[in-house]
């Protein structure tokens, strides 16, 4: 088995997991207190609190906190020699918390890119997300996802989704969320008809923040047709924050995106790409 397909099936069969767990948790777990689920990890990773620290974001938590906050990013790479190539990025992030329990995010990436002249990537993704917190560790949330990747057969993707989210630990060093659910998969891929079909999604995340202006954050996110679970989609992130400003950022990305059954077999499976942008936080 090559490397690659090797490291995916590993993916597969860890993050799998996540579903029987978030189960067995709200059914066993959660009428005991939300205590439970996250008093072991606080022990392991202590929870930074009493002087009002920097968020995971790097900003001074204050007293009142900010209830809506977000970012845009943009970035830009060209190159030249035996090949002739421009890159760029936009992207934008939006976080809406309100008094009564609901956080709603949105966030956006659109990749696009010529190698000497000719279109080489154009792909757009967007997320909108809402978050109902049941307890401390507990939530539910509804999601929506949209991807466009002509280049690799993907007319449209669009996914509503619902399930239940673990916050495994979450205080102002670390953050680890996982959650599982259902929905509905409607694609049009090149040439072919729409399909729709149930879905299977799991979701996983961390951040980790280094010092006061560095942080790590990676994602990890599988979506499986539920008649079919060999043909399913995976989707691994990961990047460097460094501050430059009180409102702005650098910001390296990996982002890895894996299609196990490709509309066609002229489509590789696997797209990589790295992403260097520039981002301002509001």
């Amino acid at each position: 088995m090559p490397p690659a397909q090797s490291l995916h099936s590993l993916y597969i069969r860890i993050f799998s997991l996540f579903p029987g767990v978030l189960l067995f948790c709200t059914a066993f777990v959660l009428p005991a207190g939300s205590d439970s689920l996250t008093t072991p990890f606080k022990s392991m990773f202590g929870e930074i609190k009493k002087e009002a620290p920097a968020d995971l974001e790097g900003n001074k938590v204050k007293d009142k906190e900010k209830m809506t906050s977000g970012n845009v990013g943009a970035g830009l790479s060209m190159t030249s020699g035996n090949s002739e190539t421009i890159n760029w990025n936009i992207s934008f992030g939006l976080n809406q918390k309100t008094s009564v329990g609901h956080e709603f995010q949105a966030d956006g990436l659109y990749l696009r890119g010529k190698e000497n002249g000719k279109l080489s990537l154009d792909r757009l993704k967007l997320s909108f997300r809402d978050d109902y917190t049941i307890n401390e560790s507990i939530v539910g949330f509804g999601d929506v996802a949209y991807k466009r990747d002509p280049l690799k057969g993907v007319d449209y993707l669009v996914n509503p989704s619902a399930g239940l989210g673990w916050k495994v630990f979450d205080n102002t060093r670390f953050s680890l969320k996982a959650d599982a659910g259902t929905g509905v998969l409607i694609e049009r891929n090149t040439g072919l008809e729409q399909k729709s079909s149930v879905s299977i999604n799991s979701n996983q995340s961390f951040t980790c923040r280094i010092s006061e202006s560095a942080r790590i954050n990676q994602k990890l996110a599988f979506l499986w047709k539920a008649d079919q679970l060999v043909d399913y989609l995976m989707n691994l992130s990961v990047s460097v924050a460094a501050k430059v400003t009180r409102g702005s950022e650098l910001q390296a990305e990996f982002i890895d995106d894996f299609k196990n059954k490709p509309s066609d077999i002229a489509y590789k499976k696997n797209d990589i790409a790295l992403i260097l942008k520039y981002v301002v936080r509001f």
